[in-house]
């Protein structure tokens, strides 16, 4: 869209290096207890990768520290502007809520098993462009409004390790077809499907759904 200022916010928990793609490295102490607020101004507008690694495989944060305002965007802070294309979480991160808010243009995520995902509110709220996520085996609870109006979501992949889906958790997913609930799910919410007016839900008999 022609802007060529990002930021975004990180929490490691050691040193940390990040590469902005366009051959610009830098390298962040880990101080204890301090979020970073990363900004780069890239030469161009265009399509860039960016990467971060965390000295001794130490855990990644993602996450605001609460503003619920999103991680990443244009600009001189955090917005809720369009910025990222590709997500790919690495082995250590741990994601909070509204990391990937209004994120429009995202398409994919790939999320390791390990990933540290609880009381992710809003994780995928308002990403209209996402078209299939696999949560990671080991998670217990889909919080409120994961995936909101994630209009383009077409097929969600629930491990049996979930057991509660929380109120809004897919409302407004236009393009969601189907869904499995397994009978290890003991808790659901409000509005969990609210709008989703071509979905078929598969469970058993005996499901609380």
């Amino acid at each position: 869209e022609g802007r060529t200022e990002v930021t975004m916010q990180i929490y490691p928990l050691a040193t940390s290096t990040i590469d902005w793609g366009d051959g610009t490295v830098e390298q962040k102490p880990f101080t204890s207890g301090a979020r970073l607020t990363l900004n780069h101004t890239y030469p161009t507008a265009g399509d860039y990768v960016i990467s971060i690694e965390v000295e001794g495989g130490k855990t990644l944060i993602l996450g605001d520290g609460g503003s619920n305002n999103g991680v990443f965007g244009y600009g001189a802070t955090p917005s809720t502007n369009r910025l990222l294309r590709k997500a790919e979480l690495g082995v250590g991160v741990k994601v909070e809520r509204y990391v990937f808010y209004k994120q429009s243009e995202l398409t994919t995520v790939t999320i390791p098993n390990d990933t540290k995902w609880e009381y992710v509110d809003g994780l995928f709220t308002f990403c209209y462009s996402l078209k299939c996520v696999v949560v990671p085996d080991g998670v217990t609870m889909i919080p409120a409004d994961t995936f909101c109006s994630a209009d383009c979501l077409e097929s969600i992949l629930l491990p049996d390790s979930v057991t509660s889906i929380g109120d809004g958790a897919f409302g407004d997913c236009d393009s969601l077809i189907s869904i499995t609930i397994s009978d290890k799910v003991e808790e659901i919410g409000w509005n969990v499907f609210y709008g989703c007016d071509n979905l078929t839900v598969y469970c058993s008999e005996s499901s609380i759904v």
